[in-house]
């Protein structure tokens, strides 16, 4: 075996800044790059994009972004909820399934035949 190298991923900004461009690592959001490489002024290059409507579909990736965090976080607090109300849950049917048997033995021992030198609640 050789030596086995592996290549570092970029590293990536918390999902609190998952809305930015540069936490998805764009390397197309970088008006700069585009305008170095097609020897352009950079103003020039800003307008065109703006006219084309890549900044546009940026800022409603941002916003779909920001929709998918808050739905995410919205689903793990209702994750949290649901494990806390089947724990509860279980906790009531452990103690109706206990009340329940108790109940049971109750009717068993109301259904013993008794002797007859014993008193009766009927008797009384």
């Amino acid at each position: 075996m050789g030596d086995v190298s592996f290549k570092r991923l970029p590293t990536l900004r918390p999902a609190s800044e998952a809305a930015s461009p540069l936490s998805a690592n764009w390397t197309l959001y970088k008006p700069e790059v585009l305008a170095e490489k097609l020897g352009l002024p950079l103003e020039v290059v800003d307008e065109a994009l703006e006219e084309t409507g890549f900044y546009k579909a940026v800022r409603i990736r941002e916003e779909v972004i920001r929709l998918k965090t808050k739905l995410l976080k919205e689903q793990k607090e209702l994750t949290k909820q649901e494990q806390e109300l089947v724990k509860e849950l279980k906790q009531v049917r452990r103690e109706l399934y206990y009340l329940q048997r108790e109940l049971t033995h109750l009717r068993n021992i109301l259904r013993l035949p008794r002797e007859k030198h014993e008193v009766r609640p009927n008797d009384w």
